[in-house]
C-alpha cells in the first residue's frame, strides 16, 4: 500500500493537472480518526471533495442472522 506521503503526492499531481480529486476517508474509527485534520492537509494538496464511511462491524451472531447461517 502507498504511504501517506505518496497518496498526498498523487493528489497533488492529479489536481495540478486538472483532475477533480475526491478523497475517501474510511474506515472512520470513532474517537480515533481525525477527519478534519485529514481534510485540511488533503485540501492543501488539492483535494476538492471528501467522502467518509464509518467502520462497519458485526458480532458473529449478527452475521449469522443476516446471512442465514445456522
Amino acid at each position: 500500500a502507498p504511504t501517506t506521503q505518496q497518496r498526498l503526492d498523487t493528489i497533488k499531481i492529479l489536481s495540478d493537472n486538472g483532475v477533480f480529486v475526491r478523497v475517501m476517508i474510511m474506515p472512520i474509527l470513532p474517537g480515533y480518526t481525525d477527519t478534519e485534520a485529514i481534510k485540511k492537509i488533503a485540501t492543501q494538496y488539492g483535494a476538492r471533495d471528501f467522502k467518509t464511511k464509518q467502520l462497519n462491524y458485526f458480532s458473529i451472531q449478527e452475521l449469522k442472522k443476516k446471512y442465514f447461517i445456522p
